[in-house]
């Protein structure tokens, strides 16, 4: 009676740790396709080119390559992309706390003597925007923040309908670029696949239905063990 009084336990215990969270990607970027990229060089500088086939990714897929002079000096080098033509999965949580930010980067270019750049980032849904900063440097960075340990910059406070509504991007700016990379016009910035993930959400129906049996199951096991 034991022995079985363990399986059932044991069954009801697997459903709920398969069912306790997952992640779910609603962004995705991987840029393998050449599309969905804009720029913005937000102070004097040069005109920057788009790279797709030259640029390779961490994971050896193809990367976004921006490449940008700092002749005029610039304060800051910024990037943006579209994220709406992006979505892979319809969001179900209005809670901050439920996604990762996700993205890999990393910068040519430099000065002699200069190992990092200052970069904000900031992700932009509706009328909430999320802003962090890190400091990007010659080696890929595969990058991971939760939003809820973000700033949000932004005029609203964030819920389920800021996803999916109104302007939704991701953005990159280099700051002090001009200190950073010197006086000269052979710089570049690679960004890689940019995800926003759920990670959690509300399990299927039938997933449902599977915990109540196994817990129902549990109980049954358990008044026969105390009956006996």
């Amino acid at each position: 009676m034991l022995k079985k009084l363990s399986l059932c336990a044991a069954l009801a215990a697997s459903v709920f740790a398969s069912n306790s969270s997952y992640a779910d990607v609603i962004y995705e970027l991987d840029y393998n396709s050449g599309s969905n990229a804009n720029y913005d060089q937000a102070d004097p500088g040069g005109i920057s080119t788009k790279s797709y086939t030259a640029a390779t990714g961490l994971d050896g897929s193809t990367a976004l390559q921006v490449d940008f002079d700092t002749t005029g000096n610039p304060f800051s080098v910024s990037y943006f992309t579209n994220l709406s033509s992006s979505a892979v999965n319809v969001a179900t949580s209005g809670n901050a706390a439920d996604y990762d930010l996700s993205f890999d980067i990393r910068v040519e270019g430099l000065d002699t003597g200069v190992f990092s750049v200052s970069t904000q980032y900031d992700l932009v849904l509706n009328d909430v925007t999320f802003r962090g900063t890190l400091n990007s440097t010659t080696a890929y960075q595969p990058f991971s923040v939760n939003l809820a340990t973000l700033t949000n910059v932004g005029s609203g406070t964030f819920d389920l309908a800021d996803i999916g509504s109104g302007t939704q991007q991701f953005r990159v700016a280099l700051l002090n670029a001009g200190q950073r990379f010197g006086n000269d016009t052979n710089n570049s910035y690679f960004v890689d696949n940019v995800r926003l993930t759920e990670l959690t959400a509300v399990p299927e129906p039938s997933s449902l239905a599977f915990m109540s049996l196994a817990m129902l199951g549990g109980v049954t096991c358990w008044r026969k063990r105390r009956s006996s």
